[in-house]
């Protein structure tokens, strides 16, 4: 009886210790993703169990996965932390690459009036950052499929990470928000800054796999709302919010609602009605910024940052807004809530040059696969690709982009939000793609 009492009692501290330490493993093994988000709703909700371990492998080569020519060192780092999330999540990977082209053939969900009416500023959103954190592992993982030869999944896998990102900017199945957009843009340029076009390079396809890639990534170039409707659809979050939390009053205690505490009930309505019409004007003004302007971020940013230091002028303390409290509600939500999409802008520019960048090459390279000579002019890529080159956003003085041999590649690129010519440098232009004047 003794032996089986102790028998008894060491099996019950085994038991409670397996319990600590398996928790403890099992939570390690638990999904980074943060609770109370907005789980994803498209083809990459596969992909939602990463854990803060899988996490780790991208610190100190985060900054290296965009770089056009990573040293060895680092290249091997970026290998091998792309190998573990691959062998990890093989099934998934090889499976979204199988579904490659009937991800690319589908179209991004547009918003509707129901999602409109849905709308509030503080709905659950995506985790930011364990979508960005995704998106690295994920091209880590391309990278490496890279490095084993498997150069057309590796392509794939990218483009399928690029348009995660457009989905995400869409919205993801819902209507947009400012944040999510710039989670998207975030994602996008993950995917495809540099990283495409180096596995083009370095891929040794034929003409024919050049060609559909190409196809591919125009079919989806566009498939995005432009930031006039991203801007729209946050003045439907924005206006709903602060009609419910501020003027409508159902015992939230929001952080809105003190500053329409001394406004009489009686005139509620009337004060509701010169808030909104502030931030309807404000939208109205924006729209108009971005139509007017759309290929000038420039001179959006200029009077956008105008328009900004007035918003934030009215909405300080003064003695008239305590005389004036109708007035004075609407002055300060505005200043506080009020989004200046300026930066925005400039990152969605941005992020559209790099898969027109990366077919445009693709298709380069399928001509010269064909006989085609290495293109030396804008001319000259325009008439093998088929395409017409955007204008640079960032050149205010011939909107064109530069093209010219660095360092004997030929390097197309855009002037970047500084407006100078900084000789490719990445740091501050834009690169298009880069081609070798050696390729063959």
């Amino acid at each position: 009886m003794k032996f089986k009492v102790r028998s008894a009692t060491v099996f019950i501290i085994f038991f409670i210790l397996a319990l600590i330490f398996g928790t403890d493993a099992r939570g390690a093994e638990k999904s980074a993703y943060g609770n109370g988000r907005k789980p994803y709703s498209c083809f990459m909700k596969r992909f939602m169990n990463f854990t803060a371990e899988d996490f780790r492998g991208h610190e100190g080569i985060s900054q290296a996965l965009n770089a056009f020519a990573p040293d060895a060192e680092t290249s091997k780092k970026i290998n091998d932390y792309g190998k573990s999330i691959y062998e990890k999540y093989k099934n998934d990977i090889d499976g979204l690459i199988t579904d490659f082209d009937k991800i690319i053939a589908e179209k991004n969900p547009v918003p509707g009036q129901s999602h409109f009416a849905a709308m509030r500023s503080y709905n659950p959103v995506i985790d930011f950052n364990y979508t960005r954190a995704a998106a690295r592992a994920l091209i880590s993982a391309a990278r490496y499929l890279a490095s084993q030869k498997r150069h057309s999944d590796a392509l794939k896998l990218a483009a399928l990470v690029f348009r995660f990102g457009q989905l995400v900017q869409n919205g993801d199945g819902d209507a947009p928000l400012l944040i999510t957009c710039m989670i998207g843009i975030a994602v996008k340029n993950v995917a495809a800054e540099n990283v495409i076009n180096a596995m083009l390079l370095d891929g040794g396809f034929d003409s024919g796999f050049y060609g559909s890639y190409a196809e591919s990534l125009i079919k989806i170039k566009d498939d995005e709302l432009n930031m006039v409707e991203i801007m729209n659809c946050e003045r439907y979050s924005m206006i709903s919010t602060i009609e419910y939390e501020v003027f409508i009053r159902r015992g939230n205690n929001a952080g809105f609602s003190k500053y329409a505490d001394q406004i009489p009930d009686a005139r509620l309505e009337e004060a509701k009605q010169y808030t909104m019409e502030l931030f309807n004007s404000c939208y109205d003004t924006v729209s108009i910024y971005l139509t007017r302007y759309s290929d000038k971020p420039y001179v959006v940013k200029e009077l956008m940052d105008k328009m900004f230091l007035e918003i934030s002028e009215r909405g300080q303390p003064s003695l008239w807004k305590a005389l004036n409290p109708i007035k004075a509600t609407g002055d300060i939500l505005l200043a506080i809530a009020m989004p200046n999409f300026s930066r925005s802008y400039e990152q969605l520019l941005r992020s559209r040059y790099y898969p027109f960048g990366a077919a445009c090459l693709s298709r380069i390279l399928a001509g010269i696969k064909k006989g085609a000579k290495i293109p030396q002019t804008v001319a000259e890529i325009e008439s093998l690709s088929g395409l017409k080159l955007p204008p640079d956003y960032f050149n205010d003085k011939d909107h064109t982009l530069v093209y010219k041999s660095v360092d004997g590649v030929m390097t197309l690129y855009s002037l970047g939000a500084d407006l100078k010519d900084d000789g490719a440098d990445p740091r501050n232009d834009i690169i298009l793609f880069r081609l070798p004047q050696n390729f063959k």
